[in-house]
């Protein structure tokens, strides 16, 4: 039985928690609001002091909604670190992994990203896409306790090298979604049967599960219980493109996607599920 805090109660540490406390380890969690909380399994033990969480635990799942959160909650105090590893589930730029790494080797812990592609019933299966940036022996000594959310975690180097794939997955899952909004609100107005339109996309080099899993919402326009809401692929959209300022690609393209998804926002779609940018591509 292993000890492991997952901080960070939302979207994603809830079932990650749930999943490793029915694989009989000890789970404890924190998170900086209580609402986020509720529903837990009572095996889990709720702390609120992240010292004393860091000290009866050896492993740490941060599963916290950005750089800023993560960093006022590890630094906002003097913390000792000593022995405890952080890993870095969450979504941020490269440059931020690497100065979370160097900021909790200070306090004398190690660090290192497995940011996931994937949500909620992934999560719940065990069947989350694990991208790992961290040394060799960061990653033989941790993969069982990775393949325990994924069942094939891929080292894909050092850190900061997962975390701007994970940011390419993402710019492509907004790209394809508008692509397929598009498609699919011009194929409407001229009264092309969907049905027909999806046999024949499935059948192409064009075709992405993403868009069976997407259609039922855009038909009906339910973007409620989100998976991964709008707001989340806003910051990721962000956080591509200012790395793209200094590597000197042009990203005029994602530039518009990222004016797409803000009039979703504006729309009222800020914590919907990001298929809610059908709205903002579909008038009618």
């Amino acid at each position: 039985m292993k000890k492991i805090s997952v901080l960070g109660t939302g979207l994603m540490g809830k079932p990650i928690a749930k999943r490793l406390c029915k694989l009989n380890n000890k789970v404890f969690v924190y998170n900086r609001t209580k609402i986020n909380i509720n529903k837990l399994d009572d095996e889990i033990t709720i702390v609120n002091n992240i010292q004393e969480i860091i000290n009866n635990s050896e492993v740490s799942i941060l599963t916290l909604s950005d750089y800023n959160a993560i960093s006022e909650l590890l630094f906002s105090k003097k913390m000792n670190y000593n022995n405890h590893t952080f890993i870095n589930m969450s979504t941020i730029s490269p440059s931020e992994s690497i100065n979370l790494k160097e900021s909790i080797s200070k306090f004398g812990g190690e660090y290192f990203e497995s940011p996931m592609q994937g949500s909620i019933p992934e999560a719940d299966s065990g069947k989350l896409i694990l991208m790992v940036g961290a040394t060799k022996h960061q990653f033989n000594k941790w993969k069982p306790l990775l393949s325990s959310l994924g069942q094939n975690p891929k080292l894909i180097g050092e850190v900061g090298q997962a975390a701007s794939l994970k940011l390419a997955l993402n710019q492509l899952l907004a790209s394809l979604t508008l692509s397929f909004s598009l498609a699919l609100s011009f194929l409407r107005y001229y009264e092309v049967d969907i049905n027909i339109f999806m046999k024949v996309l499935r059948e192409t080099a064009v075709y992405a599960p993403t868009f069976d899993k997407k259609l039922p919402r855009m038909l009906s326009r339910n973007f409620e219980n989100p998976n991964f809401p709008t707001k989340h692929l806003a910051k990721d959209i962000n956080l591509f493109l200012k790395c793209c300022e200094s590597a000197n690609i042009n990203t005029e393209i994602v530039e518009k996607i990222l004016e797409t998804i803000i009039i979703s926002i504006n729309d009222g779609n800020l914590n919907n599920d990001y298929s809610s940018l059908y709205n903002a591509i579909c008038m009618h």
